[in-house]
């Protein structure tokens, strides 16, 4: 009997696996800080693709958004157009490019700003995804999944996923789940005032709490510097010197998840120390620095900071710093996006004395003396997956996530739509045979316990 239940718990195994891994792409909105500003960006996006078309469905009638693409080139075809269908307005996203349009799996593609405020509750997403790779076939993924991050939305209850509809009334095609997170904590200066002192306003945040733009005027009207501590990570903001916030700036989400892609890895030949990524994109409101932990495992190193440029798909060099006895190693910013922090050195010349020295990273390509080489980052999907770096066991547990034009004409729209043959992300054949394997396992224990019990 053993052995039976052994064969059920090995085929339950592999049916789990089977049925409840899914790796298909995901949209994301994502509150910016700004007034009425969402980012939407995609998740779990194979680098294959170089085409994408879904729909952003809002329930109500709401005004287009003034839409700023973050890859603005303009050899991309890119657009959203806008219908009303019934109680919803219907915005179709086109996205066409000669090369990945997520380099790494996940990306941002614009800014959305509305003239009205939008509950993150309102949101759905149309009923499939259609996804074109560099020769043109086409993958279709139903019901695909729309997370929204916001701040909480007072007219909604929404505060849990579930499908579609179960988080805010939203309807009309879409089955795919819908995940609602609109528990964002904005802190003001109410809430910190108490972590001032004569030198420094200090601020421990949370999981989920972000800077509202009162902390920064305070500290700047006070002329001390304003600490953001984060635990691994620790912003240091001199509001004690010049201050630039938008008009239109209510917050600032300053927290930073740690990285790995494969890709970011190879660019630098597996010496990265940490990637990471800043939850807010684009200019900081003064000048900053940034500590992080790389762990005790590359203490007394010389660190190399590279800013991930998905535009290029380049790593840019920003500077050297020397990592301390705690595993800690601070950088200068004045802006925030995806960064790679290696013990390779590969943008910089040596000195006389040996000592690495900043070199001019504005001439992209130039092989010149006294211009930085351009590290050109591959498309993750064509990157094996390397061995695990244990090397410092130290931040081995913490939470590690990986998480051009095309050549079809500008009828892009209409290309997509038409029937072409589909690809789905079915089983494995590899899956299949091991469960076979499993079920017929299962029958012949079970025939031999029962000619046992006759035999008895």
């Amino acid at each position: 009997m053993g052995a039976l239940l052994a064969g059920i718990l090995f085929t339950a195994a592999l049916f789990g696996a089977a049925f409840g891994v899914d790796n298909s792409p995901q949209v994301v909105l994502k509150a910016s800080g700004a007034s009425n500003q969402y980012i939407l960006r995609l998740e779990q996006f194979s680098s294959n693709y170089e085409s994408v078309q879904f729909e952003l469905r809002v329930q109500g009638q709401v005004t287009a958004p003034e839409v700023n693409w973050i890859d603005d080139s303009a050899a991309h075809f890119q657009r959203i157009d806008s219908r009303i269908e019934e109680n919803q307005t219907v915005f179709t996203v086109y996205v066409d490019r000669l090369r990945p349009i997520a380099n790494s799996g996940s990306t941002e593609l614009a800014e959305l700003t509305f003239s009205q405020t939008v509950a993150p509750s309102r949101f759905s997403l149309g009923s499939e995804m259609i996804a074109l790779d560099g020769n043109q076939e086409k993958t279709v993924y139903p019901s695909p999944a729309l997370t929204v991050v916001g701040p909480i939305d007072s007219g909604s209850d929404a505060s849990s996923s579930g499908d579609n509809g179960a988080s805010g009334g939203s309807s009309g095609g879409s089955t795919g789940s819908i995940s609602i997170i609109n528990g964002v904590e904005v802190l003001n200066w109410q809430d910190v005032r108490n972590g001032i002192t004569s030198d420094r306003l200090e601020v421990i945040v949370e999981s989920g709490q972000v800077i509202g733009r009162d902390i920064f005027e305070e500290a700047h009207k006070a002329g001390v510097p304003l600490v953001l501590d984060y635990g691994d990570f620790v912003w240091t903001f001199h509001t004690e010197k010049e201050l630039n916030l938008p008009a239109t700036r209510l917050y600032y989400d300053l927290s930073v998840q740690r990285l790995r892609y494969k890709n970011l890895s190879a660019a630098v030949e597996s010496t990265d120390m940490l990637q990471f990524e800043i939850a807010y994109s684009g200019p900081l409101p003064c000048e900053a620095e940034l500590s992080c932990r790389v762990g005790t495992g590359f203490k007394e190193q010389t660190a190399y900071l590279s800013y991930y440029n998905e535009k290029e798909v380049s790593l840019d060099y920003q500077g050297t710093a020397q990592v301390d006895e705690s595993g800690m190693v601070s950088f200068a910013f004045s802006h925030a996006s995806k960064y790679v922090i290696s013990s390779g050195d590969f943008w910089t010349t040596a000195t006389g004395s040996g000592s690495p020295t900043q070199v001019d990273t504005a001439v992209s390509g130039s092989t010149g003396s006294g211009t930085a080489p351009v590290i050109i980052v591959p498309p993750e999907n064509q990157i094996e997956d390397p061995e695990e770096n244990l090397e410092d066991p130290e931040i081995a547990g913490d939470n590690l996530q990986n998480t051009g034009v095309s050549s079809m004409p500008p009828e892009l729209p209409v290309e997509l739509l038409t029937p072409q043959p589909e690809q789905s992300g079915g089983f494995s054949p590899v899956v299949i045979m091991l469960a076979i394997a499993g079920i017929a396992l299962i029958a012949g224990v079970a025939v031999t316990v029962i000619l046992r019990l006759r035999a008895r």
